[in-house]
């Protein structure tokens, strides 16, 4: 999603005006797919947008930015994280540009931080976003598969490297958050609640829960993806199977998109340190 895809995203929710209303225009946003839009000076709404991000941010090339991240990191009473390239870092700012393109009634930090403590990990652990109950005996059996001969080790960070290429972004974005828990940083950026991603209060929950049994701490947190870095990886295949539908049922694109199996997720669990996630 570039900043085109952005202006779209910021009025959504409200009526997109018609092709006879004055002042719009028609953009083109890939395929058969075309929206009229309210005209508007894209480098002005942007810096607007970047304006209204209440936090820190660092800007660096993506071949530094990982040692850059973990040089603010050290200092005491604040989390960082990679923010993406700057369509990302927008993406996420937008939010905050209120009242035109933000959200209305935002729940407060405090207030996620609250409702993540409700959330039950075992009970959500059985229930994947986005699927019905009755569908998941049959998508179980679909994921399911032999464990593989080779396992692919994930290296991170990826917030910082062009998709396609592998190769670093000339700009990044790093977010400093005056917070000494970095498990907050969704409830800060009220990240979440589109398509299948999960609510910003299940966000925090779940980084917890793997904080504390794996030393998961988020490095990343992009418009549309949350990677970690873990101190200990699952010492058995049957730790990482549990491990692997843990992280299908809360991102279950990894799989459906990604490994195409749980034993291949599990697999690669156990060969690396870096975890990613990815909704669209």
């Amino acid at each position: 999603m570039g900043l085109r895809d952005l202006l779209l995203w910021l009025f959504t929710g409200r009526p997109l005006p018609r092709k006879s209303d004055p002042d719009t225009k028609e953009i083109d946003f890939g395929g058969d797919v075309s929206y009229r839009a309210p005209v508007v000076d894209e480098v002005a709404l942007a810096k607007a947008v970047e304006a209204a991000f209440p936090f820190e941010v660092v800007e660096a090339n993506g071949a530094t930015s990982e040692s850059e991240r973990e040089r603010l990191a050290a200092k005491p009473g604040r989390s960082v994280a990679h923010l993406g390239d700057r369509d990302s870092f927008l993406s996420i700012a937008s939010i905050f540009h209120a009242p035109t393109c933000g959200v209305e009634n935002l729940s407060s930090p405090s207030d996620i931080i609250m409702a993540s403590a409700d959330i039950d990990l075992v009970a959500f652990s059985k229930a994947p976003v986005g699927f019905d109950a009755s569908d998941l005996p049959e998508l179980m059996r679909e994921i399911s598969g032999d464990w593989p001969s080779e396992a692919d080790a994930l290296d991170g960070p990826l917030a910082v490297v062009n998709p396609v290429t592998n190769q670093p972004l000339p700009q990044t974005y790093i977010g400093v958050f005056p917070t000494d828990d970095e498990t907050e940083i969704p409830a800060l950026l009220r990240w979440g609640a589109w398509n299948d991603c999960p609510a910003p209060e299940v966000h925090v929950a779940h980084l917890r829960g793997w904080r504390d049994a794996y030393g998961a701490k988020l490095v990343s947190i992009t418009r549309d993806t949350i990677e970690l870095k873990v101190d200990r990886r699952p010492a058995s295949r049957e730790e990482a199977l549990e491990l692997a539908r843990q992280h299908f049922a809360y991102c279950p694109d990894i799989v459906l998109q990604g490994t195409q199996t749980i034993e291949a997720l599990a697999a690669s669990l156990m060969q690396s340190d870096w975890w990613f996630f990815w909704w669209d």
